[in-house]
């Protein structure tokens, strides 16, 4: 589903471009403000999605003599409010002005609360306190890493999966788990099948706090080296099968990936496939109703046999 659509008239060399943005995720149900670095961005006539969401422009602010603020080329705000069922998974943006469309720009539809690193929590011990399930982000700072805590009981699992690469940022993750003495408990860099991105599984066996650390695996940093975190109790999952159904046809499917706990697989009730052949859709897989959910695509193939 596509909206807020304008249409680029003229094709002068000054294209928009979308550079960055001051988060790199949205949550369904919610209205999300989001500063766009870049390019080109003045007079810009709307903004195209990849996903449901309403959007607006935000002016910026007037200047000391209360006058408007002239178009800044390289910033851009907007409020994009998306419908409570947006499937999650990774979707894109693209601005318009009358010189075209940028190329798009890659965000992540998640269902988990948002915070952003201190900026503080550049070693275990001062590790950045939060509570699960929750989503983390920020960029990596050369020659550093960030380190988040949080409390786990004796036998309950926790996943984390990193998204950077798949958003096309520069980061290159990697991730580790510690104890609160420091010892190594997991770790994960470049997860099969990630594009360069990792996650990993841990199982509690006492009640703990454990710190996890994000960085990159070259140990650069910079602004565009950004990343997003995903922490709960949620299966590691890849692949669905079947992996496709007919346009519009709802069949059971089982979610199948790696996991620490030998997790074979996952039932997904009535995923429903999209109306038209060669489409894809996210498919929300759970070890629970109440617990945070994971996504593997589910496409549209008007020759499956299932």
């Amino acid at each position: 589903m596509v909206c807020c659509v304008a249409f680029a008239r003229g094709a002068a060399a000054q294209t928009p471009e979308l550079l960055g943005a001051s988060v790199l995720a949205l949550r369904p149900g919610g209205t999300t403000t989001i500063t766009w670095t870049g390019a080109n961005l003045q007079s810009p006539l709307g903004l195209w999605t990849s996903f449901g969401a309403r959007h607006e422009f935000v002016a910026p602010a007037p200047g000391k003599d209360g006058k408007p603020a002239p178009a800044d080329p390289k910033r851009l705000a907007s409020k994009l409010t998306l419908a409570p069922g947006v499937p999650l998974g990774v979707g894109f943006v693209r601005v318009a002005t009358e010189n075209g469309f940028s190329m798009p720009f890659f965000l992540l539809v998640d269902e988990l609360r948002l915070v952003e690193r201190s900026g503080t929590n550049s070693t275990a011990e001062r590790a950045q306190m939060i509570d699960l399930p929750v989503a983390v982000e920020g960029n990596t700072d050369a020659g550093r890493a960030d380190f988040y805590q949080f409390k786990l009981k004796a036998g309950e699992g926790v996943s984390v999966e990193v998204f950077a690469a798949r958003l096309l940022t520069k980061c290159d993750p990697r991730i580790r788990l510690l104890d609160a003495g420091g010892a190594e408990l997991a770790t994960a860099d470049d997860t099969p099948g990630l594009a360069g991105d990792c996650r990993l599984r841990h199982r509690a066996r006492a009640d703990s706090t454990v710190i996890l650390e994000v960085r990159d695996a070259s140990w650069l940093g910079g602004a565009d080296r950004r990343y997003h975190v995903r922490i709960g109790d949620f299966p590691l999952v890849s692949a669905a099968f079947p992996p496709a159904a007919k346009p519009g046809e709802s069949v059971d499917a089982r979610a199948f990936g790696e996991s620490a706990e030998g997790v074979e697989g996952v039932l997904v009730r009535g995923a429903v496939a999209p109306r038209i052949s060669g489409e894809s859709v996210m498919l929300p897989v759970r070890f629970a109703p109440e617990k945070p959910s994971a996504f593997v695509p589910f496409r549209a193939d008007r020759k499956s046999t299932r």
